[in-house]
């Protein structure tokens, strides 16, 4: 059967199940070969509607089709519903193409999850490409989805890791049965759209003259024929929505064009369409990623009288766009329309040109920058580092953002970083920069003021950790001392009262009677004398413990006080030193008191000696540190053997020296490098 009698069949068929049934009936007769030929046919002719019947009796009749060529269905199919139905009966080599198309710009991003999903569920049943497909709808979550995409894409990544469908939000829609969807009778047929029809044919009675001139009947000619057309009905008079499609020049405006799928826009004919249409038929040809169709409206465009610099302005839109997508002959075919003295960005499109051209040349250097962001083990080696390296002496330039980039990647590797930083001070000095201004300077001091905060609140924790420990300790060992002291108590509370009231041991029972007076009365005082010295001991050893109770407590107290005063912020001498200067200052309360520094020659000597940026920094820290400023703060220490002088970082490998003490001026020492540090504490002692 030729392609254009299946094609007539399809047109005329319902979309019932007998109907449907009747399809797949004649699908049968067709070999494998001749059913994909017809496929290709419909997705070249654009038969959206003809398609999704298709597809219902590929999927009744449980018919195999090449996967490839299944999935391409999907760019014009008009109810993606139907496009689901046949991927029942396919097998694991589906997954591929529909991950390209998860991907295809020329479908909507409805159809792009539609495909993803579709992949995941196949991998599910089938046990195998998983991971790739996760992979796939990680990047389609990245991206801007509606609300319902969002739902589907997040529960197909639950379902791949639970490895099941079962009771998911998706197994309703992926496991529906195509003899339960199609309607036994054909459902009726309305006219109504999404937009306001008018009618394609003049209105006639049934009884008047044809239309067509045939003299007959309306009835008995031509009403049947244009039933079928109000189906089709336009928001144009005596157009159907088909032909405005095909021909969007017969008509004004741009609305059509702008709700053009892919497949629709190629197939328009640059030629017939007015300035507006081919404006709008370029940017939407440029939304599918349809280059080719994009230039060729320009083109014409630019042939239209008044629209000539119009056209080329988009023509650098669409290099651009060209060369992202890596097709380098579309590329240079819009350069040879653009004029060369009208480049935006000549350098960096020529780079583009070249890269593309001379791919296996950056090939290397792509590998070592993939092997340093997916390699963990970092004791084999930074290729960031050596890249740098490889760069320092050829490429400055290269070799300064190599650099950067392999200190943000090791922030904390502070030797391997000084190292780094000195090739990124000689390759500013050779491209004429400012040795010291290199904004990496700010991230790694960034960094190490960090790093130092980090560790001070290890040690802080460490401290409170053994605090916490010794108080537990101290709190078990204060019970134990007073339950021993409850039992003392309660024991001399006993024997006292059995010494009030007489109770004491009588004399043995093999006595004679005439010694037993003598004898009981002397065992008598004697156990009376036992007995008071106990309660005197137990006396004593209570106060014992009740003065070791008090220090015990005492101590818990002192503990735990000093515990609380390491878990808050400390201060420096000097801040304590300024809010004393603030409680001393009454006549305005509200002020901090400001030190107005006083700049030694040697400092002024030292500025002068090193780079501006430097100096800029130095006197934003000695600024910083007479105001009180926070983080300026932050970064002062005092030195543990002159109490009155205080370093401060400025940059990483300088350090700010200045004498403050309360009650005399801030002087501004000197300015160091911090490997001179010992010499210079020396040397300020003798």
């Amino acid at each position: 059967m030729r392609h254009q009698e299946l094609l007539n069949v399809l047109r005329t068929s319902d979309r019932t199940y007998p109907g449907v049934a009747a399809m797949a009936d004649h699908l049968d007769q067709l070999s494998g070969d001749e059913l994909t030929q017809f496929i290709e046919f419909l997705i070249a002719q654009g038969e959206d509607k003809a398609m999704g019947l298709l597809l219902n009796a590929i999927a009744l009749g449980r018919i195999q089709i090449h996967p490839y060529i299944l999935s391409q269905t999907l760019k014009i199919v008009h109810d993606i519903d139907d496009f689901t139905f046949p991927f029942r009966e396919q097998d694991a080599r589906a997954i591929d193409p529909l991950l390209e198309l998860a991907f295809a710009r020329d479908i909507s991003i409805e159809r792009n999850v539609l495909a993803a999903t579709l992949a995941a569920e196949l991998a599910v049943k089938f046990g195998v490409q998983q991971g790739e497909v996760k992979k796939v709808l990680i990047k389609l979550q990245n991206k801007s989805l509606p609300l319902e995409g969002k739902i589907y894409v997040q529960t197909t990544l639950d379902c791949l890791e639970n490895n099941s469908y079962q009771d998911s939000l998706l197994s309703r829609f992926l496991e529906r049965d195509i003899h339960q969807s199609l309607p036994k009778e054909r459902p009726p047929r309305y006219i109504a759209q999404e937009h306001t029809v008018r009618r394609p044919v003049p209105k006639i009675g049934r009884n008047d003259p044809c239309h067509c001139g045939s003299g007959k009947k309306y009835k008995k000619c031509c009403l049947q024929k244009d039933q079928e057309l109000f189906y089709n009905a336009s928001p144009y008079a005596g157009l159907t929505m088909s032909q405005v499609i095909s021909s969007p020049g017969m008509v004004e405006g741009t609305e059509v064009i702008s709700n053009m799928r892919a497949y629709q826009i190629k197939k328009l004919n640059p030629e017939e369409l007015k300035e507006d249409q081919l404006f709008a038929a370029y940017r939407r040809a440029d939304v599918f990623g349809l280059h080719e169709i994009a230039l060729n409206m320009l083109l014409e465009l630019r042939d239209r009288p008044g629209k000539h610099d119009f056209a080329l302005d988009h023509m650098h839109d669409l290099l651009y766009a060209a060369l992202e997508a890596g097709n380098l002959e579309l590329s240079k075919k819009i350069k040879h329309f653009l004029p060369q003295d009208d480049f935006h960005d000549q350098n960096i499109k020529q780079f583009h040109f070249e890269l593309l051209e001379n791919k296996d040349l950056f090939m290397t250097l792509e590998e070592q920058c993939r092997r340093s962001i997916t390699e963990n083990d970092m004791g084999s080696g930074n290729n960031l580092v050596d890249l740098a390296h490889c760069f320092d002496k050829t490429f400055p330039a290269l070799s300064v953002v190599f650099s950067r980039a392999a200190m943000v990647e090791q922030s904390d590797a502070f030797l391997d970083n000084e190292v780094l930083l000195e090739i990124v001070r000689n390759a500013r000095t050779d491209l004429d920069l400012d040795t010291y201004a290199d904004p990496i300077e700010d991230i790694l001091e960034w960094a190490m003021d960090m790093h130092d905060q980090d560790n001070e609140l290890e040690e802080k924790e460490k401290v409170i950790n053994e605090l916490k420990q010794k108080i537990f300790e101290g709190r078990r060992v204060a019970v134990h001392k007073d339950r021993e002291l409850r039992e003392k108590e309660r024991e001399l509370k006993a024997l006292s009262k059995k010494l009030e009231e007489g109770s004491l041991p009588g004399p043995s029972k093999y006595v004679q009677p005439e010694q037993a007076g003598t004898q009981g009365q002397g065992q008598g005082q004697e156990n009376a004398a036992r007995l008071k010295r106990r309660i005197e001991q137990l006396k004593m050893e209570i106060r014992e413990q009740q003065q070791e109770r008090r220090r015990l407590h005492q101590e818990l107290e002192s503990k735990e006080k000093a515990e609380i005063q390491r878990s808050l912020p400390e201060k420096s001498e000097h801040e304590m030193s300024s809010t004393q200067d603030e409680e001393d200052a009454q006549d305005v309360p509200a002020l901090k008191r400001v030190h107005i520094p006083v700049y030694t020659e040697q400092f002024k000597k030292s500025c002068r000696q090193i780079s501006a940026g430097i100096g800029a920094k130095a006197l934003r820290a000695a600024t910083g540190f007479a105001t009180h400023d926070a983080p300026t703060l932050r970064q002062s220490k005092q030195l543990e053997k002159i109490s009155s002088i205080y370093r401060i970082r400025v940059g990483i490998n300088y350090r700010l020296m200045v004498r403050w003490k309360k009650g005399e001026d801030l002087e501004i020492l000197d300015l160091i490098p911090r490997q001179e540090m010992d010499n210079w504490i020396s040397n300020y002692v003798a």
